[in-house]
């Protein structure tokens, strides 16, 4: 199914839950005394949009559900407080979902929204008969919102961690599905040389519907042990590479063999993500337990080990994040650093060689991404391989190696000082220089003997004592 069509049965699955809820509702008594006027817990089809697809998918399943559950009512009053306290409340959470979502769980965004909800309808009745007095009902109102919106937080919640799960592995088979009798499936080489090795050769991807590649002619290989950052500006192909490495994405030319399974062949891609895990940038996508070690638990659980395996890996795996003590928090309560822990401690637990950060950085705070830095590193010296893809220029400083992609090329790969001492590499690949770089860049063109070592201020400070 093509993405366009997937998306369509997706918006209308999504409007007959709303509209199945709204007619469940309407057996209740009005929350005011007008017709049309509910507690809005067809809200749960709107949250599970706005969770899993995004504000604007969210809007389009209020609207067309607003309408036709006013439509189907009869009633011009019905109608209006409907739609309009559906796509004000809609409105509001996708603001905040925007703007502050790392402050405000998704079960707290339901409880706004419902609050929004039910004073959009108050206004709204407001307009219609003109009395003041319907304002009496405000505190009875932002009251019942609470129960109203924890109950359509925690449903949508654990409904759409369900359907995350069943999405992710439908979009996982469409995009790997290949016939056994059609895939070349190369038997896999478990010789030492490559177990502990990623390597692509003449790697190229196009997606569906599009006439230019997203990677071309990409050769590069990663070896265990080894810490590696990607760079490269939005668009410039960095989350396809990282898909590719462990068959969520199977090359269109070239092939990708990791640790000795060809991701192409569909027999090999279940063995070569249990080798190459990979972090997301937002950990909220890849929470599905309502405990942590629940949820880190999901992977193995998965690949059908025995229980004790399980809860063997799931400590161990804790031990490794360095999060033992939240085994028993729910996820959804801890920091945007401290879910990222635990995405990585889901990742550790399927015992990889590889690790593949896609920007799991990019929404942590200063502290937190130093944390990040350190598991990573702790990590290689513990044998695995980390491929790490960010956006923030002074993390590449940690690397063993650095890559550098623009337009689907592998522009750069080699020695990180090296290539972050290139201003002009970067400048030319929408990479902002690091502003020391930019300064010896500017002593040697002034005549000033600048070491090539020099990358961080620290250094540069300690060349000036000199």
């Amino acid at each position: 199914m093509s993405r366009d069509k997937r998306r369509i049965v997706d918006l209308g699955v999504l409007v007959s839950i709303g509209l199945i809820l709204s007619i469940i509702e309407a057996s209740f008594p009005p929350i005011l005394p007008l017709p049309g006027a509910r507690l809005g817990l067809a809200n749960i089809a709107t949250v599970i949009a706005l969770l899993l697809y995004g504000p604007k998918f969210a809007i389009e399943v209020t609207v067309i559900r607003t309408l036709i559950g006013g439509l189907l009512k009869g009633s011009v009053i019905g109608l209006f407080l409907g739609f309009s306290a559906g796509v004000v409340s809609t409105l509001v959470m996708s603001a905040i979902y925007l703007t502050c979502m790392r402050l405000v769980s998704p079960v707290g965004l339901s409880v706004i929204g419902a609050a929004t909800h039910n004073i959009t309808q108050l206004c709204a009745a407001f307009l219609f008969i003109g009395h003041t007095g319907i304002f009496l009902y405000a505190p009875y109102l932002l009251l019942v919102s609470i129960p109203t919106g924890l109950f359509v937080g925690f449903a949508s919640l654990r409904v759409s961690s369900a359907l995350q799960v069943h999405l992710r592995e439908n979009r996982m088979r469409g995009r790997t599905r290949t016939s056994t009798r059609d895939a070349i499936c190369r038997c896999p080489d478990n010789s030492l040389s490559t177990c502990g090795r990623i390597s692509i050769k003449g790697l190229e991807f196009t997606y569906p519907g599009s006439d230019e590649p997203a990677l071309k002619d990409v050769n590069v290989s990663f070896e265990q042990g080894m810490f590696y950052v990607v760079i490269g500006r939005n668009g410039s192909g960095k989350t396809t590479l990282a898909k590719c490495l462990n068959a969520l994405l199977t090359p269109t030319k070239g092939s990708v063999i990791s640790c000795g399974f060809d991701t192409s062949c569909a027999l090999h891609q279940k063995e070569v993500r249990k080798k190459v895990s990979i972090v997301f940038q937002n950990p909220q996508t890849q929470i599905i337990g309502t405990t942590v070690e629940e949820d880190v638990a999901f992977g193995p659980e998965n690949i059908r080990l025995e229980p004790e395996k399980i809860q063997t890996r799931v400590r161990n795996a804790l031990e490794r994040a360095g999060i033992p003590t939240l085994s028993k928090q729910n996820p959804h309560n801890l920091s945007m650093g401290e879910k990222q822990l635990v995405a990585v401690a889901g990742a550790l637990a399927m015992e990889p060689r590889f690790i593949v950060s896609d920007e799991s950085t990019s929404m942590l705070d200063y502290p937190s991404r130093e944390r990040m830095l350190r598991l990573f590193k702790d990590l290689t010296n513990q044998g695995i391989g980390v491929i790490h893809i960010t956006h923030f220029i002074e993390e590449c400083l940690t690397a063993d190696r650095l890559m550098l992609l623009d337009k689907g090329k592998m522009i750069a790969n080699g020695e990180p000082r090296e290539i972050l001492r290139n201003t002009s590499l970067l400048a030319s690949c929408g990479i902002e220089p690091p502003f020391v770089s930019l300064i010896c860049s500017e002593l040697l063109s002034m005549g000033y003997p600048v070491p090539e070592k020099i990358t961080t201020v620290e250094e540069i400070l300690a060349w000036f004592s000199l």
